[in-house]
């Protein structure tokens, strides 16, 4: 972390997990037990989790040489399918090509407890339009250099 980011009004501090003794090779199990990807996908322990109605883009599987010749006519990008009203639930260690929604196969509290910790962490993301705010025009020129 930049030690100068401290001082800037309104910025959350750094939130983050030592994970040194794992690529340092010292431990062969990260500390970190979840993940939040981005706004609509979580993965803690061997689940994801994706948002009711979320957009899943490139929804399909490949042959084992992709780009190849069909690919043309019928690209990746053109499959997208959608979560249903509960998301997308997949075991990535069971299913890691994500074929096998599990959503309906979870305990409703396993479920509600998933998404209320994806919904605490989304809580903690910090955004701001870079491009427009003031505070972050003068820091990025004046600091950083235009950086």
């Amino acid at each position: 972390a930049d030690p100068r980011d401290d001082d800037v009004e309104g910025v959350p501090p750094v939130d983050s997990v030592n994970v040194w003794h794992l690529i340092a090779g010292d431990n062969a199990t990260s500390p970190r037990r979840a993940v939040l990807v981005n706004t609509t996908v979580y993965i803690a322990g061997p689940w994801k989790y994706i948002s009711p109605h979320a957009a899943l883009h490139a929804d399909a599987l490949a042959g084992p040489v992709y780009p190849n010749r069909s690919s043309v006519a019928n690209p990746l990008a053109s499959h997208t399918g959608y979560c249903g009203a509960r998301g997308c639930l997949f075991h990535v260690v069971d299913d890691p090509s994500e074929t096998r929604d599990r959503v309906d196969d979870v305990d409703a509290s396993f479920l509600a407890a998933l998404r209320a910790d994806m919904a605490a962490e989304v809580a903690t993301i910090y955004d701001v339009d870079h491009s427009t705010d003031p505070a972050c025009l003068d820091a990025a020129w004046h600091r950083y250099g235009g950086f």
